[in-house]
């Protein structure tokens, strides 16, 4: 029997929990898999950000993905939908995974993917009290304390920050974000970016946490969780992760992050393919393997007071207001070059302190020039 192939990220999150399940495939018992075994492959994190889904479909059976990169794959019919695949359709699925997990994976009326790693941004800290607030976080803004301004993080989290300033506003076509909350975001972000150490201003949440880890900062007010540093471990210090900062309503603002599993259509076993795509997402895989291997399951009853969040840190129920309640990023083809973009453009107004009603303006004349160019206009 011809290998299956699967494609996912280098962190153990996203690499150590798929090679014990393709491990548990070959045994007797609940994840078996009756199919020809896969072999797991991984990309860095830049890759995973970056790299073409049509072109990953190509070369692996079963792809590890980001939803923004789906209206990309959707233009170059690149994903075999899953809508309707019984056992694996919305309706079938609903109430399984944290809120917005599966909703994300859904566009133009298909499922392209099913969750199986759930994140946003939440906040790190380390021998200090978590900030409620970005007025406190400001207030407490020192050369201890980062954010991830490498691409595309400037632009994730210049939007978490929006998303603090006005809960719920509707990104569009017309406009990324609304002129007063973009520009109030833009003064928080360029306050902290011009605060912190030019040696921070190149880094990714990964990073920061390895820093944060190792003693050499106490704080993020904005990164993607990551339950590994919550754990446990021969790192220096525990992370304690809390939910993301607000402004005077109290609501967290955060992007969603998180994973999901897709079927290429080029595949030429498909069978073999989603015989292994439902055993990583079944709910013995996502309550029993996933977090115990490394990974951050998108199963709802994972976060909550479960033994795995106790076993964290309070990792999982400390956040869940913010996984819960965040925002799903754009997912039109021209996206991912246009964030890339947009963020090298928002780092570098912040550091020169441009005027936000400028950047602002600029931000949303690119988004709605990347939206006119591209052949799925549909966020």
């Amino acid at each position: 029997m011809k290998e299956l192939r699967g494609i996912t990220w280098t962190h153990e999150r996203g690499f150590a929990p798929l090679k014990r399940l393709a491990e548990l495939a070959l045994l007797d018992g609940p994840l078996r898999v009756d199919a020809p075994p896969i072999v797991w492959e991984a990309q860095d994190l830049a890759g995973f950000e970056s790299r073409s889904i049509a072109e990953l479909a190509r070369e692996y059976d079963l792809i590890v993905l980001d939803h923004p990169g789906l209206g990309r794959a959707w233009s170059a019919g690149a994903l075999e939908p899953l809508q309707e695949l019984s056992g694996l359709t919305p309706a079938d699925l609903e109430g399984r995974f944290v809120t917005g997990s599966l909703a994300s994976y859904h566009y133009r009326g298909a499922q392209w993917a099913i969750p199986i790693d759930a994140a946003t941004q939440v906040s790190a800290w380390a021998d200090c009290q978590p900030a409620a607030t970005w007025a406190e976080v400001i207030s407490r803004q020192d050369d201890r304390m980062a954010l991830p301004t490498k691409s595309p993080h400037a632009m994730l989290t210049f939007l978490g920050i929006a998303a603090a300033v006005s809960p719920g506003f509707e990104m569009s076509a017309h406009e990324l974000v609304p002129a007063r909350t973009g520009e109030n975001a833009m003064e928080i972000f360029g306050n902290m970016v011009r605060s912190m150490p030019s040696a921070s201003l190149d880094m990714d949440p990964i990073n920061i946490l390895e820093k944060i880890s190792d003693g050499q900062l106490d704080a993020c007010p904005l990164l993607y969780g990551y339950v590994t540093y919550a754990r446990p471990s021969s790192r220096k210090r525990i992370i304690t992760f809390a939910n993301a900062p607000g402004t005077h309503s109290g609501a967290p603002g955060c992007i969603l992050g998180g994973t999901g599993l897709a079927l290429s259509r080029h595949s030429a076993n498909k069978e073999g393919a989603l015989a292994h795509l439902r055993q990583i997402s079944s709910e013995t895989a996502q309550q029993e393997v996933f977090g115990a291997a490394g990974g951050q399951p998108a199963d709802a009853t994972v976060w909550g007071e479960s033994s795995l969040d106790r076993e964290s840190n309070g990792f999982y129920s400390a956040t869940l207001r913010s996984q819960s309640g965040s925002m799903v990023r754009p997912r039109y083809d021209g996206w991912i070059d246009f964030h890339h973009d947009a963020s090298t453009f928002l780092l570098t107004s912040a550091r020169d302190n441009r005027r936000p009603p400028e950047v602002v303006a600029r931000l949303n004349k690119l988004h709605r020039e990347a939206i006119q160019s591209s052949s799925s206009p549909v966020l």
